[in-house]
């Protein structure tokens, strides 16, 4: 029963920490694409006063559980 419960534990935890994690990234993705769309329909004197918006990368992946 302990390990059960220490693997259930673990399993959440590392759940939550995805879930966080990919929050984070979506919420960085949609401002992305949101300053993408705007940059590229500005036009070119208006482009040469905005930074060109940087990619937030890869989505976060899910760690794997970890013997116990």
């Amino acid at each position: 029963m302990g390990r059960a419960t220490k693997w259930n534990a673990e399993e959440a935890r590392i759940e939550n920490a995805y879930k966080i994690k990919k929050a984070d990234y979506d919420n960085k993705k949609a401002a992305y694409d949101k300053d993408k769309a705007e940059y590229d329909s500005a036009n070119f004197i208006k482009r040469q006063l905005m930074k060109e918006p940087v990619s937030p990368g890869v989505p976060p992946e899910r760690e794997s559980k970890s013997i116990l």
